[in-house]
């Protein structure tokens, strides 16, 4: 499948799986790289966020690419390895703080992820902050970080009973975002979304967990099956527009120790079947590995699936990575979910047909009051057509 892509972006897939330990020119052998656009090659590894996967050999890149790039990479690394260290103190700070507040925490993305899965804290390309908190404790998550100098996003509702949505309503917003400085800090009561849920809620996830050490500190984080069905939701949630997605399935699945059927059988209790083999697919695909053998026995009676794996790899082998409309994110979710209830959830909490935060920035009002912004939301709409 890499002879369909630009030489530029099969540079970058063959450095992206964080499993390799070595690699040399000759793996470079079937690219001609004097073709190769190297700039194309960093604008690319920017946008996928691959570069500091690509900088680990770096080495093996002398003659080959041009000292101007080598430059700009390792420029590059070193931006992100400041950036990850100071991210990794902000984490370690926030989770001392909540659990001072005897709030529980769960790192599950940006350090966390990284100390969990990936052999150095530099590797790694992210740009914020991802915590999960019991429900129960959003509210005062959000009071003990404003002690420590984060401030809500501007124009969000405040975190009270009202914003979390219904049976069929979904919440004002799916996390709550604070800003300390450059530090970007969303804060989580779940996985999933209204329209995309993540069968393990909080409590499983915590009687789970595992802990990883994150500037010095014990972080706690999701156990590596858990984890394993988040990346791949994640990842489907986004229709895999970035390639450092596979990369990451590609890196938690070398850290898992259990059989291919025992994490098969833990994403199909969760809903998360398709959306895990879909992973499993696209890291094949892209990385060569070869398929388990319970996965390619899903797929021969698949074939939907199969086709959205082929579809999907061969988005990013052409070096797309433009995030996906409101309506194609639908389409995605609608053929990669697991059952007709998940499909049917997706359409009636689909979130184009439902107020979120702009009808609250329009007209502010309490949380026993949320439901009025149903009434508000077509005002708004016809108003912003008017003026537009």
């Amino acid at each position: 499948m890499l002879k369909q892509s630009s030489p530029e972006m099969a540079v970058l897939i063959q450095y992206a799986d964080p499993t390799i330990q070595t690699v040399n020119g000759n793996q470079l052998a079937d690219i001609d790289t004097a073709s190769v656009q190297w700039d194309r090659v960093f604008d690319l590894g920017v946008d996928h966020g691959v570069l500091p996967l690509l900088s680990r050999f770096v080495g093996g890149l002398e003659g080959i690419a041009p000292e101007a790039f080598i430059e700009r990479l390792n420029e590059h690394n070193h931006a992100v390895a400041a950036r990850n260290l100071m991210f990794a103190r902000t984490l370690s700070e926030v989770s001392h703080h909540l659990e001072s507040a005897g709030i529980s925490m769960l790192g599950f993305k940006g350090p966390a992820l990284e100390a969990a899965v990936y052999p150095t804290d530099t590797i790694r390309d992210y740009g914020d902050l991802d915590v999960l908190v019991p429900q129960t404790d959003l509210v005062s998550a959000v009071t003990a970080l404003t002690d420590i100098g984060f401030a809500p996003a501007s124009g969000l509702p405040p975190p009270t009973a009202g914003m979390y949505g219904g049976i069929v309503r979904p919440p004002m917003l799916e996390e709550y975002t604070l800003f300390r400085d450059d530090i970007k800090l969303e804060v989580r009561w779940r996985i999933g979304d209204s329209d995309r849920p993540f069968k393990p809620l909080f409590d499983d996830l915590w009687r789970r967990r595992r802990s990883v050490s994150v500037d010095g500190a014990t972080i706690p984080v999701l156990h590596p099956v858990d984890r394993l069905q988040m990346l791949a939701f994640h990842g489907t949630k986004h229709r895999w527009h970035q390639l450092k997605w596979v990369s990451d399935f590609s890196a938690a699945v070398a850290t898992i120790d259990r059989s291919w059927p025992e994490i098969l059988e833990a994403s199909t209790s969760n809903g998360n079947l398709r959306r895990v083999v879909l992973a499993v697919g696209l890291r094949a695909s892209l990385f060569g590995y070869p398929l388990p053998r319970s996965v390619s026995d899903i797929l021969e009676n698949d074939h939907r699936l199969h086709s959205v794996i082929d579809s999907t790899a061969e988005l990013i082998i052409r070096g797309d990575n433009s995030r996906p409309t409101s309506t194609q994110r639908l389409g995605y979710t609608l053929a990669t979910s697991d059952s007709w209830h998940d499909r049917l959830r997706a359409l009636i909490m689909c979130r184009p047909l439902h107020p979120s935060v702009p009808e609250y920035r329009l007209l502010p009002l309490p949380g026993r009051l949320f439901g009025v912004y149903y009434a508000v939301r077509p005002m708004r709409i016809l108003l912003k057509l008017l003026t537009g």
